[in-house]
């Protein structure tokens, strides 16, 4: 008596492994699915300020972290850069 296979195989994958000269299989339609419109820019904040302008470089003058922590509220922590180096390839 005959038994079940214990695995499926798909039919138009071994007709093109075992039978190369038929046509290839036709691909799958597409759905429509498109993807999400980016959300630009993630900092608008950055915009206003560039910066300033060191040796070709434009580099910040600070930087600013916002926290909404449930028990303490809202923290801001803010890094003020100045007095910037602008060494060589060479430094270390």
């Amino acid at each position: 008596m005959a038994t079940a296979a214990k695995f499926r195989i798909d039919v138009d994958i071994h007709d093109l492994l075992n039978k190369p000269g038929q046509q290839p299989p036709v691909p799958a339609a597409p759905t429509g699915l498109v993807l999400p419109d980016p959300v630009y820019p993630q900092f608008p904040e950055r915009l206003n300020d560039p910066g300033r302008k060191v040796d070709g470089f434009w580099l910040p003058l600070q930087d600013k972290t916002v926290v909404q922590v449930r028990f303490y509220g809202r923290k801001v922590l803010t890094i003020e850069h100045r007095d910037y180096v602008v060494k060589g390839k060479n430094a270390i």
